[in-house]
């Protein structure tokens, strides 16, 4: 379920940053924005903050920073400039949740920690393995040095892919 969570809620970004002239960027990726429907498909909500980038730029400049402080590309937060890699960032910190369960304060993961709370087999940790990598290249420091959210989503759909 919670690689069903990511898969879609990657796919809603990338509509997001590629379907229009102008990307629309959230600016609010975090769990308390991702909604599960009656048919368990995940939907992300919210989008009060969220702002386009002029057609032709490559980001925008505000007067306020908002998001969920934990959530929040650095970058963005110290200077107020959004960019497609700020939601990157974002849902980079929301695979970390979603593998680990645990709020961004306590998301450094530990293997061992995985194999004693799961118990998981050669499959799945590899399956794990390929998240966590994936959730990392997210949080690159450097925006630039992070994928786009089209091959992100294409990244999942592979994971997903590796475990049937």
């Amino acid at each position: 379920m919670r690689l069903k969570v990511a898969k879609e809620t990657a796919n809603a970004i990338t509509y997001l940053h590629t379907a229009f002239a102008r990307p629309i960027i959230h600016r609010g990726i975090a769990p308390s924005n991702i909604f599960i429907d009656k048919d368990s498909i995940p939907k992300l909500c919210n989008f009060d903050q969220a702002i386009t980038i002029p057609e032709g730029e490559t980001h925008v400049e505000v007067d306020r920073v908002t998001g969920t402080y934990s959530y929040l590309e650095h970058a963005y937060a110290l200077s107020g400039i959004v960019t497609e890699h700020t939601d990157i960032y974002s849902f980079g910190v929301v695979l970390l949740f979603l593998i680990s369960g645990k709020r961004p304060s306590c998301s450094i993961i530990h293997d061992d920690e995985q194999q004693k709370e799961g118990g998981i087999n050669e499959e799945k940790e590899v399956q794990l393995q390929a998240f966590l990598k994936l959730a990392w290249s997210c949080l690159k420091e450097n925006g630039e040095d992070r994928p786009l959210m089209i091959d992100v989503a294409k990244e999942l759909v592979k994971i997903e892919r590796s475990s049937r």
